[in-house]
């Protein structure tokens, strides 16, 4: 992948904020501090290249999921920034992608800029930042190490930690885990990774997480999740999850939401969701079109179905992709018959 700033150039000048609630960073601990966003502001990017004096040397890079941008592969041809993808093939739509962003760059003020336009990016939690003076190269081979974990039981699981949920919730899990800090924030070939940015586009903050190991030495061991770190994710999750589709409603269903108000709206699909995943039902999309199904039907779905067969199917252990279909299929009927409730 070409770009106009090549892997062996001098790094960038980076201008770290001056804030006085800068946390102290303790030789083999993991630090954390919150920085104000200014998604509105003349100079957004300062939280990333700081304001004024420069006070470390280093890159700013961006791990990007093009699914949240549409057309970034484009997007980042066009900019001439230096981009790779984190995987062994070329970008596309699934592939996260390795930007070193440039203070100037179109992209980076996108990225940081949250206010209600089309060209705005920050509301896209597209993906998390490193300040680091490793190059390119190394970089992404210490990434990608750390895709591939396993649990406690030695099952593999898939780590998609630049999704900013999944990042502050797993970086906070360990901040008083010195050697899990250690595996992230020093390489096997003795590098300091620096800084990991979280945005928090809800909370008008990015979380800026960082450790110093010195000299310590990175154990040569597989990169595992204890339980109660997967159990923190799974919980950050369904947060996550929570709050998608409590938007997504509010804004399909304008009506509904309104009606209902915020804090009822929040409820009653959060017990909508914990009752489906009680049934097998796990992904989001699912998730959402039976809350949106529940409210609709003015308390639970399956009670608009006098002979019980909506309970049926959803109290019974067939894949969850086939439940959606016999729920889908047996709602049509139930329209047909000009039940009350309509869902269609």
């Amino acid at each position: 992948m070409q770009g106009s700033m090549h892997e062996d150039e001098d790094d960038i000048w980076l201008q770290r904020p001056a804030l006085a609630d800068r946390a102290t960073r303790q030789a083999g601990g993991l630090s954390c501090q919150a920085i104000e966003l200014d998604p509105g502001g003349t100079n957004p990017a300062e939280c990333l290249f700081g304001a004024t004096d420069a006070t470390a040397k280093g890159r700013v890079v961006a791990l990007l999921d093009p699914a949240r941008i549409f057309g970034l592969p484009e997007i980042l041809e066009a900019s001439g920034l230096h981009h790779v993808s984190l995987f062994q093939h070329g970008t596309d739509d699934s592939t996260p992608i390795l930007v070193q962003l440039l203070p100037e760059a179109r992209l980076t003020r996108q990225l940081l800029d949250g206010r209600d336009r089309p060209t705005s990016l920050l509301h896209a939690k597209a993906g998390i930042y490193f300040r680091t003076s490793m190059g390119m190269t190394g970089l992404r081979r210490h990434l990608r190490r750390l895709m591939r974990v396993s649990d406690d039981q030695g099952q593999v699981y898939f780590f998609r930690f630049w999704e900013p949920w999944a990042a502050q919730c797993y970086f906070e899990q360990i901040k008083d885990m010195p050697q899990r800090a250690l595996h992230w924030f020093h390489t096997v070939e003795g590098e300091s990774l620096g800084d990991v940015l979280v945005p928090d586009p809800e909370a008008g903050r990015m979380m800026v997480f960082g450790a110093s190991f010195g000299n310590a030495a990175r154990p040569h061991v597989p990169f595992r999740l204890a339980a109660v770190e997967y159990q923190a994710l799974q919980h950050a999750r369904l947060r996550a999850d929570l709050r998608q589709i409590v938007g997504l409603i509010r804004k399909t269903f304008p009506d509904v939401a309104e009606k209902l108000g915020h804090a009822r709206l929040e409820r009653d699909v959060t017990r909508s969701v914990r009752r489906m995943q009680d049934f097998g039902i796990r992904q989001r999309d699912n998730l959402l079109r039976l809350a949106a199904w529940d409210l609709h039907s003015e308390g639970r779905l399956e009670g608009r179905d006098a002979q019980g067969l909506l309970r049926a199917i959803l109290e019974n252990s067939m894949p969850e992709t086939q439940k959606m279909l016999a729920l889908t299929e047996r709602i049509a009927e139930l329209d047909q018959t000009a039940s009350p409730g309509r869902l269609a």
